[in-house]
């Protein structure tokens, strides 16, 4: 068709904007109200039925912002105590058993489609874990590996002081505290130490900032970005005092987030972050540039169900294909029942295979920031930034994370949404595919563990965590008040 016969087509149609759309659904609506089409989030913000050019929003995101977050790492979770035996007490004779098991587990994925291992070490005495064993055989030029631990570092600083290597050191004791309302005297100096030894390991980082906990108590976006940024904050200031050098600090920050169904909004939150992140090092007066954000998504525990289970991967695969297109630099999709019993090589494989599928199949690792320009997005990037920002500031003004946290301020807000959805859900205003929806009617009871609780068999809201944040909060208020 040439150019001169194309304009003509054009020019046979009226241009219209957003108010001509508008009024034309408001007439096919009739006695409708058009802005009952619209919605308002947990978040607090209200959506439009539809978005135009009208609608855009300044992108405050630039390429540069996102680093290398189009070829994010496929990490896998490796536990070094099998779930079935969390509530007990590791015993020194099977240590060497544990660590081979593990170890086995990290070169299959590593085998198999991973490009990063991560070891929950969350539990263990690590004067019991041999880390030689753990790494034989991994190539730690080529793959990330990485570490989460809540007891003493020494053991681990010795063991790894002469390897090499490139990963993450999860040593987030603000994020546990929170869940069971203790931590040590000396977990700052500690932290600092940690932070040190990666001095001359410029791969590494070792300040993790987890808002995981927040977002599986059912904490909405605002909440998890707020807080989140809240507990570097506190990071900062705490580790400055003790002498760290911040840009060593900086350097060293990765958020681990969690990444829920809600599919726009979850993409929103992680661009946010980065706004929010941008923000923070403005407040220290540094280049932005020098630090961009670390970003490792997680897929979610809180909308998960133990009975229908296999629905649990259809969630994880829309969890992570938000988590990529908002920029995650690292994925965690955890298997479909790992949240309730160690998973086999089939519920690992299929985890696994998601984020494999998301770049070798639908080439999502071949563009930075994908949902840059669309309307509705930018919209929510900017009004989550926004908020985000505002609720870190009413924590700051309580005098931080640790301060708003004794106070209950934290708790109280997360348990006010969580409160919500748990209603909604179970009034089927929010719809849980296998839960409250489209339940499988041969679905045996066994197939539930034993040790479920019945209610969250029933509606696949898990609470626990909600509940352990706010008596580790009351814990600590007893220890306080002795």
């Amino acid at each position: 068709m040439s150019t001169q016969s194309h304009e003509k087509l054009l020019q046979e149609f009226e241009t219209s904007n957003k108010a001509a759309w508008i009024e034309k659904a408001v007439e096919r609506l009739k006695d409708k109200d058009f802005q009952a089409l619209g919605s308002v989030t947990y978040e607090g913000i209200r959506q439009s039925p539809f978005y135009t050019a009208e609608d855009q929003v300044h992108n405050a995101l630039t390429a540069t912002d996102f680093g290398n977050a189009a070829k994010w790492q496929n990490r896998e979770i490796i536990h070094f105590f099998p779930w079935v035996d969390n509530d007990q007490d590791l015993r020194i004779e099977d240590a060497p058993q544990l660590a081979q098991n593990a170890h086995q587990l990290a070169l299959q994925a590593l085998a198999k489609g991973a490009d990063a291992v991560h070891f929950d070490l969350f539990g263990v005495d690590a004067t019991l874990v041999d880390f030689d064993v753990l790494l034989q055989g991994i190539d730690l030029e080529k793959n990330a590996v990485g570490f989460s631990f809540d007891g003493r570092i020494e053991p681990f600083i010795s063991q790894m002081d002469h390897t090499q290597w490139k990963g993450t050191i999860d040593y987030d004791f603000l994020a546990n505290w929170t869940i069971s309302g203790h931590y040590h005297n000396t977990v700052f100096e500690d932290l600092a130490e940690l932070i040190h030894y990666t001095h001359h390991r410029p791969q590494v980082k070792a300040l993790t900032i987890n808002t995981n906990h927040l977002h599986n108590a059912g904490a909405n976006a605002v909440q998890e970005l707020a807080f989140g940024i809240a507990t570097v904050v506190e990071y900062i200031h705490q580790l400055t005092d003790l002498g760290l050098d911040l840009p060593l600090l900086l350097r060293n920050v990765e958020f681990s987030m969690g990444t829920g169904s809600n599919y726009f909004m979850e993409i929103a939150k992680f661009r946010a972050l980065r706004i929010l992140w941008k923000q923070v090092l403005a407040g220290y007066e540094v280049d932005t540039a020098r630090f961009p954000v670390s970003l490792h998504a997680q897929t979610s525990v809180w909308n998960k169900t133990v009975s229908d289970v296999y629905v649990n991967m259809l969630r994880s695969t829309t969890e992570a294909m938000s988590a990529v297109i908002g920029g995650s630099d690292a994925l965690s999709v955890l298997p479909y029942n790992d949240f309730f019993t160690e998973p086999d090589e089939f519920a690992r494989r299929i985890a696994r295979n998601v984020s494999t599928l998301l770049k070798e199949e639908s080439y999502l690792d071949k563009v930075i920031d994908a949902a840059s320009g669309a309307y509705y997005i930018e919209n929510l990037t900017q009004s989550l930034a926004k908020q985000g920002w505002a609720l870190f500031q009413q924590t700051e003004q309580r005098g931080g994370f640790m301060k708003a946290f004794k106070a209950g301020f934290i708790q109280t807000e997360i348990e006010k949404v969580a409160s919500e959805r748990i209603a909604n859900a179970e009034a089927g205003i929010d719809v849980l595919v296998g839960t409250n929806k489209y339940q499988n009617p041969d679905e045996a009871l066994e197939s539930i563990p034993e040790d479920a609780d019945a209610t969250e068999a029933q509606n696949g809201l898990r609470l626990l965590r909600l509940r352990r944040v706010a008596e580790g909060i009351e814990r600590q208020r007893l220890k306080e008040n002795k």
